[in-house]
């Protein structure tokens, strides 16, 4: 709602009291801004950079073995959590030194996706594989690259085989997978197979908690995805209902109103979500996309109608039923 720019974002993070937040081992400052920066937004060239300062004081070791890396546990049973690499490049990558230096996954993610995002697939490729090489990406909090690493590769033929990974792994209970199977499928002209995966990734559609890119948001965007390879109805309104509901779960989240006003197609229902995105995101990409009128349009809607400066209504009053003692 402050319409934070990017200089000012870096300014905030970086401040001693918010980049050191942390719950035992767990960082807050390195999920959030990758959050920030990747929520309806593209990240910026230097963000990699950014994250590199944001977590320089917490360095990950590789460990004995000479293959797994060592990070801060996220709980208070021990000061490091042994962690190995993904399936897809177990021993592909020559062990190093134990005790070596290595990047954290926040930001070996960070630097894949502003490849990712200015369309260099073939450097997201690399960069993902580069994640993949200290940091499972097929489970736990890492999972949300997969969906990205799968369509870079897609787009660059798939030189590293990452597809047949993706087929292999079970994903009875990972979104995630679904959406990387989506994202083949598309790239191939595919628009069964990539909306049957797309609704499988729905079905099983996961909280965000400390992952970090927002798993609402993740699933909007693979749809975009879709659609930009393969225009299909179905996806689209798949696209414009869940971002629907997403307000209804969480109304304070400005993505869901900016996709709903981007792809629905009802004038009215176009005019609400964009004055709910104006309100909530005036800094909002999307924005750029409606004309004045439209934007006049809904500012008139906003005044009248937004649902957070509707003037309160007392609750109901509260009757208490008193039942006499049964005999």
């Amino acid at each position: 709602m402050q319409g934070m720019t990017y200089p000012q974002f870096k300014s905030w993070v970086l401040n001693e009291s918010i980049r050191d937040a942390h719950y035992h081992g767990l960082r807050f400052a390195p999920i959030y801004a990758l959050w920030w920066a990747t929520t309806d937004r593209k990240p910026p060239a230097d963000f990699a950079q950014l994250m590199e300062q944001i977590g320089s004081h917490a360095v990950r070791r590789i460990a004995a073995n000479g293959e797994s890396t060592l990070r801060p546990a996220t709980n208070a049973d021990g000061e490091f959590t042994e962690v190995g690499p993904s399936g897809f490049r177990i021993r592909k990558t020559p062990n190093l030194a134990p005790g070596t230096a290595v990047k954290s996954e926040y930001v070996l993610l960070a630097n894949a996706l502003v490849a990712f995002h200015a369309g260099d697939y073939a450097a997201a490729v690399a960069g993902f594989s580069a994640l993949a090489d200290r940091y499972e990406i097929e489970a736990g909090d890492m999972e949300v690259a997969m969906p990205y690493f799968a369509l870079a590769a897609a787009k660059t033929g798939d030189k590293v085989g990452f597809e047949k990974f993706v087929e292999g792994v079970n994903g009875d209970a990972s979104p995630y997978v679904w959406l990387s199977r989506a994202m083949f499928a598309a790239v191939r002209h595919e628009p069964d197979k990539a909306f049957a995966a797309l609704q499988h990734a729905n079905n099983l559609r996961t909280g965000t908690g400390t992952r970090p890119i927002s798993s609402g948001y993740l699933l909007a965007e693979a749809c975009e995805f879709v659609l930009r390879e393969v225009p299909d109805a179905r996806v689209r309104k798949m696209l414009v209902d869940w971002a629907r509901a997403f307000q209804q779960m969480v109304p304070t989240d400005a993505w869901a109103y900016a996709v709903e006003a981007d792809y629905a197609q009802d004038p009215v229902q176009v005019t609400r979500a964009l004055a709910m995105t104006i309100y909530l995101d005036p800094a909002s990409p999307r924005l750029a996309k409606f004309d004045a009128r439209q934007i006049a349009a809904a500012r008139a809607w906003l005044k009248a109608n937004n649902p957070f400066l509707q003037e309160k209504v007392a609750p109901p009053k509260r009757v208490t039923q008193v039942y006499a003692p049964v005999p």
